[in-house]
């Protein structure tokens, strides 16, 4: 049961909890000290009790019926005598019917003095292990925002593009201290005998420094959510307020909290805000607002109890708490999503894989067969012969490269392939094409890489064939080429101002290469020849459209 209510203090009466303002224990500004009285009606047949005391400020004892039972620090009137502590903890009460507690108390080092918390009186069972549960809630709650924060830190240092895991792990940590050094003080059993001061700066460092690392994290999140000078006009502020936690006197370091939050609250205010705002335009996020507004809102509450009650609260690590499983559900959410994402990339990059095999294999096995053909028909100079080799295998790879950037089934133009492959062969200086004028209509049609490879390599041909027995004699001349569908077929028909070709001649029987090479790709595409009447060297070409029956 909470001993909260009036009690004797001096020759008056104060409500417990209490704190000290003014001259209200005989010091300024909150200083001095005073003996708190209540006598408590426990009855003849009461089981056997205990007290709980909290937070006092800063040094006190209890007495029970005269008799002193327990110290925290050295109490004392006169401030060069008077040690400041924090131990909160639980003693057991001697039997009898009427108990009158006493608690002397004295605060020469904090703003505020006084019996902060009311204490606890009940049985002996229920009081320690009330404490026990507290104490053990607060070291799991650090333990875990350690873990979090020490885990983030690590994915910073392999990935330190990862900044957000940084600012994350630093306000995990910040707030895993704050549940040590505020409430039941963990912190004083975990390291005994660690000095009051520090305590206190501590603590004071862990209600500053997280407005710093909160604010750069959300930025981090959401690019933009806050804006260069909102961000700076809450990271700099926690900046300077850390460095008094860790420079001012206490006496003066204490008095700093109050003008710290004209600067906390709107930065809460206005990161939820702004939130909420990012969020409704996007549509995505709602779990990471829930826990930003559990988060702010904790952290309003504790400025709340500590300027009413001039006490610490503790709720900012328990809304840190829900803010992290709400986050770590929004990322196994999100984990699912890019984990189905990838296993759908993964089945895309293997059927690209087989698709790039399946190219490259035909590709390859059309460049040993013209490389066959060719070897077995060398009876020219052999710079012009694999000049020609040459020509033949660039309009194989030119389909590659246009392929390159198209992304996965990707399907090349075969009128822009033809322009380009055309473009490619007579800009080259080894085919000595000087005087040359030529031009081209092509309509696009979209086509698989054997077919483009197809009508490159019948193209190339035939463009070869003009230069070498009708443009290279005469020093130049006009080339044409005209590339359209016509119905299920591709027709491609190539022309020369030159003189022709002969009466007597029949592509089937040339001895060149060349048309061999064209009847063969003609023949696995359903295809034709013709030599059209006329004046010049005309070439026309056939070809099944893909798909078509």
């Amino acid at each position: 049961m909470p001993l909260a209510g009036e009690w004797q203090f001096g020759a008056g009466v104060r409500r417990v909890p209490d704190t000290w303002s003014g001259n209200d224990a005989g010091g300024p500004d909150g200083r001095g000290s005073g003996t708190y009285r209540l006598r408590v009606v426990v009855g003849e047949n009461a089981p056997p009790l205990a007290l709980r005391y909290g937070s006092v400020s800063t040094a006190f004892l209890v007495r029970v019926n005269e008799t002193e039972l327990v110290r925290v620090g050295n109490p004392d009137a006169d401030a060069a005598k008077a040690q400041s502590a924090y131990a909160p903890g639980t003693v057991k009460l001697p039997p009898g019917p009427v108990l009158d507690l006493e608690f002397f108390v004295s605060n020469h080092d904090y703003r505020i003095g006084g019996l902060w918390t009311a204490p606890v009186i009940g049985p002996v069972d229920v009081v320690v292990h009330g404490q026990w549960f507290e104490e053990i809630s607060a070291l799991a709650l650090a333990t875990a925002l350690g873990v979090i924060g020490v885990s983030s830190l690590l994915i910073f240092s392999f990935r330190r593009s990862e900044k957000t895991f940084l600012h994350l792990g630093l306000f995990a940590l910040l707030v895993a201290l704050r549940s040590l050094v505020t409430g039941e003080y963990p912190m004083v059993k975990l390291v005994p005998g660690i000095p009051f001061d520090a305590v206190v700066r501590l603590e004071y460092l862990s209600a500053f420094l997280p407005l710093a690392s909160a604010a750069s994290f959300f930025s981090l999140s959401f690019p933009g959510l806050l804006g260069r000078w909102p961000l700076r006009a809450f990271v700099w502020p926690s900046l300077l307020f850390a460095g008094f936690a860790l420079t001012l006197p206490l006496a003066w370091l204490t008095r700093t909290i109050p003008w710290f939050y004209p600067i906390a609250v709107p930065a809460l205010i206005y990161g939820v805000v702004v939130l909420v705002l990012r969020i409704m335009k996007d549509r995505q996020g709602f779990l990471f607002l829930i826990g930003v507004a559990i988060l702010a809102v904790s952290g309003l509450a504790d400025m709340v109890v500590a300027a009413v009650f001039s006490t610490t609260g503790t709720w900012v690590p328990w809304g840190m708490g829900a803010f992290i499983i709400l986050q770590a559900t929004s990322l196994a959410r999100r984990f699912l999503t890019v984990f189905e994402a990838t296993e759908r990339l993964l089945a895309e990059k293997d059927f690209l894989v087989r698709e790039i095999h399946h190219r490259v294999k035909n590709s390859l096995q059309v460049v040993a067969s013209i490389v066959t053909l060719q070897a077995n028909r060398i009876d020219g100079p052999p710079k012009v012969v694999f000049h020609a080799l040459r020509r033949r295998i660039t309009a194989i790879a030119l389909v590659h490269e246009k392929l390159h950037g198209q992304g996965l089934g990707g399907r090349p133009d075969v009128g822009e392939y033809l322009r380009d492959l055309l473009k490619l062969q007579y800009s080259d200086d080894l085919l000595e094409t000087s005087g040359v004028v030529w031009d081209i209509e092509a309509e696009p049609l979209a086509a698989g890489v054997d077919y483009c490879i197809d009508a490159g390599l019948i193209l190339t041909e035939l463009v070869g064939n003009a230069h070498k027995h009708s443009l290279l004699p005469r020093g130049g001349g006009h080339l044409h080429v005209e590339v359209k569908i016509q119905g299920s077929r591709l027709a491609i028909e190539v022309d020369d101002d030159g003189p022709g070709f002969p009466p007597e001649f029949r592509p089937e029987g040339a001895k060149g290469m060349g048309f061999r090479l064209v009847l063969a790709l003609l023949q696995r595409n359903d295809g034709t020849l013709t030599l059209p009447e006329g004046q010049g060297g005309r070439v026309r070409v056939e070809l099944r459209l893909p798909g078509a029956d």
